[in-house]
């Protein structure tokens, strides 16, 4: 977690022979940022066959924040610096700027059999900067490979499976 926060004052003397005028500011600007996240791993063999896979979260958020309160049309006391001072009621601003969250999550599968064929799936989930927590993009990433050559008939079977169907079979040619 990062927590950036700036203070200011602005001290202005009014002119001539009773420093008639002047002004007095004070504020503060301010910018948070945090991330949280977390991993789970497992790995477990099985006779000949090996499963694994990951689960990872992460969330960040940043924001900015700023205000001031100024005198206004010069000041009761000159040279006394406090808001209260001033002549017309005081004057405030503010504002909440750059919102900005992420969430995003990434899982993956790895299975394997005897140390030469592996199938590797991976499924990332986001939601980014643009949309701010109004949509959801998935991308799904698939790779399947036997020891010395890649099984490209397995990748665009199962690009077909992400298409909304539901069971598909996976040839994978042992050589």
């Amino acid at each position: 977690m990062n927590y950036y926060y700036t203070k200011f004052e602005e001290k202005q003397l009014g002119s001539g022979y009773a420093n008639e005028g002047g002004k007095y500011t004070m504020g503060q600007t301010t910018k948070e940022q945090a991330t949280f996240g977390g991993t789970f791993t497992v790995n477990k063999q099985i006779q000949d066959f090996s499963v694994g896979g990951f689960a990872r979260y992460e969330y960040y958020t940043s924001r900015s924040e700023a205000y001031k309160v100024y005198t206004d049309g010069g000041m009761v006391v000159p040279g006394q610096w406090f808001v209260d001072n001033s002549k017309n009621p005081k004057k405030s601003e503010a504002s909440i700027s750059n919102t900005k969250r992420m969430m995003s999550a990434v899982f993956t599968l790895n299975l394997g059999w005897k140390n030469q064929v592996y199938l590797d799936v991976l499924w990332y989930i986001k939601t980014g900067w643009v949309h701010i927590l109004t949509s959801t993009r998935q991308y799904p990433v698939h790779g399947c490979s036997m020891k010395h050559s890649i099984c490209r008939i397995g990748l665009h079977l199962l690009k077909y499976a992400d298409r909304g169907h539901r069971s598909v079979t996976i040839p994978i040619p042992i050589m």
